[in-house]
């Protein structure tokens, strides 16, 4: 009976020991999990413990379609923040996308900006019509610097791919795809007179002669005395007053 039941208590204290051995790895795994991004459906969270102001930090992405990382700058010291990347297909945009998705943080002014790195298969863009010189990444509905990446030393497979960076100061809705614009407008074009220049013009007022404005002369009534004008009277009565005193003066 004895050796049986020390067998007995060797085997209770060996299966406590592995539980408990189990209970502590699944909390190490918890705890490291802190450090390191945590995949939770299409969404990425980031947990950062500490970050030094003018610091900066590369986090993969492996969930968001076409994003492959993004580098974080920090402005100031961050702690206990939560850096969460989620897709959201709801994004409203006018064009051909390739992805959508959200960008937010605990504590958002303590991020000075953050480089986001796409990678996006080439045929997958020529399904979706998107080209890629016009591809673009947009923040809030609006336009985004988007270079292009190239290096010579790609592998086979990596020539598949093609990798853009584009930053932004701001965090919200983003979208990787390529705007549809509208058609441009074409105005009619309205004929175009010659306007005669002002020297043409005075020339040739000055080879037309001027035309003379034409005086009507009174046309004298039959029947009815010529009428002088009053001036012309005066000076006839005058001279007929001079001539009678003559007269009168010679005996005339």
């Amino acid at each position: 009976m004895g050796r049986k039941t020390s067998t007995r208590i060797k085997a209770s204290t060996t299966w406590i020991t592995l539980a408990l051995l189990m209970l502590a790895s699944f909390a190490v795994i918890l705890l490291s999990s802190q450090q390191d991004s945590l995949v939770t459906g299409n969404a990425a969270v980031q947990q950062i413990s500490y970050m030094k102001a003018g610091s900066y930090d590369f986090f993969e992405i492996k969930t968001i379609p076409g994003l492959s990382g993004m580098t974080v700058y920090f402005d100031e010291d961050d702690k206990n923040d939560l850096l969460v990347v989620e897709e959201d297909p709801t994004i409203p945009f006018e064009g051909n996308v390739y992805s959508k998705f959200t960008f937010s943080a605990r504590n958002p002014p303590a991020l000075a900006k953050v480089e986001f790195t796409l990678k996006i298969p080439k045929e997958e863009l020529q399904r979706k019509e998107i080209s890629p010189a016009d591809l673009r990444l947009w923040a809030n509905g609006k336009e985004l610097e988007t270079t292009p990446i190239s290096k010579i030393d790609r592998t086979q497979t990596e020539q598949r791919y093609l990798y853009y960076t584009a930053t932004s100061t701001e965090s919200g809705q983003f979208v990787i795809g390529q705007a549809a614009f509208p058609p441009q407008l074409t105005t009619a074009v309205l004929p175009q007179v010659e306007e005669q220049p002002a020297a043409t013009a005075k020339a040739v007022e000055e080879q037309q002669p001027a035309s003379e404005p034409v005086i009507q002369e009174p046309v004298p009534v039959v029947g009815e005395a010529v009428k002088l004008p009053p001036e012309q009277v005066r000076e006839i009565g005058w001279f007929q007053r001079i001539k009678n005193s003559l007269k009168r003066l010679l005996g005339k």
